[in-house]
């Protein structure tokens, strides 16, 4: 896979396309798309007649959600219910007042 240059500290720029990765350990799997090997790591969901495609697993989990109807992600604080984390985390911002704590870098 390509190098990028790295900094001891801070963001990381890929030297291929010139993104801008804000936390070093999310870098890995940026480089994933630039890999020559990418239709042997791309995951696929397997709903019949389905076309949905990732690099990450965990997106095609949550895209898969949506053919079960299933909603695994609950708010605290009320009845909502979601397949997908992100629209927990912005319900539970816009309805409660939810400041999720920073992510480590």
């Amino acid at each position: 896979m390509p190098r990028t240059s790295k900094s001891e500290e801070g963001p990381v720029q890929c030297e291929i396309c010139q993104a801008v990765i804000q936390r070093r350990q999310d870098f890995p799997r940026h480089m994933r798309i630039h890999s020559e090997k990418r239709d042997e790591i791309t995951f696929k969901c397997p709903w019949p007649g389905c076309s949905y495609e990732s690099l990450q697993r965990s997106n095609v989990d949550t895209h898969h959600r949506i053919h079960t109807q299933e909603k695994p992600k609950t708010c605290p604080d009320c009845d909502f219910a979601t397949s997908d984390p992100g629209s927990l985390t912005r319900h539970r911002k816009r309805f409660h007042g939810y400041q999720p704590k920073a992510k480590q870098a």
